[in-house]
């Protein structure tokens, strides 16, 4: 038997576990460098998404001031900088697995990303609700976000206590945008990571798109139910408000997965639907064009090829694409054919 999944109004995560899990940030706050949340904590305290907080914490902070942030992060002498450990579950995503289990170097780790460990890790596994073992701090650039644009990030509606009210979260929309853009341009590919930047986009979409307790994104449709049209003259008005919201080059990739499985569209098909967006908006607000208009070994042809079965994903669902071009009609004007 299936289990209906189960959708909630506010965090699943109760105030005593956030407590434990935010307290470390204090120190961030009194020092006043910006930080966003990122990852399962995000999913959880802000977006309502029923994910376990795992052992590690993901922060994003601008990049000159990662190593700042880590040393303010261990004056309280609870976390110490360190290497990146193996078998935790960043070091798995991030690690290539070819010939044995930990090749170096880590790239996203160690380049990018600098990683604390509790000094005390004995004496907080057997709490109920625990610090997390590590904290992650990653330049903001290697996902694609400005933590310091305060119209895409948020507040905890409902912060364990008020001194921990001001840390910031991504919004819907730079949250979604923020997945697919570091998983379609990463700053070192690795499989496992796409995976997890995926996962997010499943999640923020499936509990944390609506606000109906039922996860319905369309109406009279809920999550759970046995009727799915996906028609998108039922769309609900917060899908509509997050096709409007994320960026030029992800709003057809986001309906894309609200058109559920007629939607679908492969990686390089996407990758490059994003390109001619990015390309045409970059040319006509003078800006640099993107570096890379084709997916990795993707030539021009085989380009093409892609580019016919995206056209064919059109023309099967013309309704909803017409819908589109009447609403973005210079978005699709920026693709081939349109």
């Amino acid at each position: 038997m299936v289990r209906a999944t189960q959708f909630y109004d506010t965090s699943p995560s109760p105030p005593d576990e956030q407590e434990a899990r935010l307290r470390p940030l204090a120190p961030l706050l009194r020092a006043g460098i910006p930080f966003v949340v990122i990852a399962q904590d995000a999913l959880a305290i802000v977006h309502r998404v029923p994910v376990p907080l795992n052992e590690e914490m993901q922060l994003l902070v601008p990049d000159n001031l990662v190593s700042i942030a880590a040393r303010v992060l261990c004056t309280t002498g609870l976390y110490r900088i360190t290497e990146p450990r193996p078998n935790t579950i960043w070091c798995d995503l991030v690690t290539p697995k070819v010939g044995r289990p930990y090749p170096g170097p880590n790239a996203w780790g160690q380049t990018f990303t600098t990683w604390l460990a509790h000094t005390s890790p004995e004496e907080i596994a057997g709490r109920d609700c625990q610090n997390p073992m590590d904290i992650l701090v990653h330049p903001q650039s290697s996902f694609h976000f400005n933590v310091r644009d305060t119209s895409r990030t948020c507040l905890n509606p409902a912060p364990p206590l008020s001194d921990l009210a001001a840390i910031r979260y991504p919004t819907w929309p730079a949250f979604f945008d923020m997945a697919v853009d570091t998983r379609f341009d990463p700053p070192v590919g690795q499989y496992e990571v796409s995976a997890e930047l995926a996962s997010y986009e499943d999640n923020l979409l499936t509990y944390a798109l609506s606000d109906d307790v039922g996860g319905a994104l369309f109406e009279n449709e809920p999550y759970n139910g046995d009727r799915h049209t996906y028609d998108f003259r039922r769309l609900l008005p917060e899908c509509w408000k997050a096709l409007d919201e994320v960026k030029d080059e992800n709003k057809l990739y986001l309906a894309r997965s609200l058109l559920g499985p007629g939607g679908g569209a492969s990686y390089e098909a996407a990758y490059l639907e994003r390109s001619f967006v990015k390309l045409g908006t970059a040319l006509g607000r003078g800006l640099p064009p993107p570096a890379k208009l084709y997916p990795a070994r993707v030539t021009p042809r085989k380009a093409a090829v892609h580019l016919r079965k995206l056209q064919s994903n059109y023309i099967a669902q013309k309704p909803t694409f017409d819908m589109l071009y009447n609403k973005w009609p210079r978005l699709f004007r920026l693709l081939p054919k349109f």
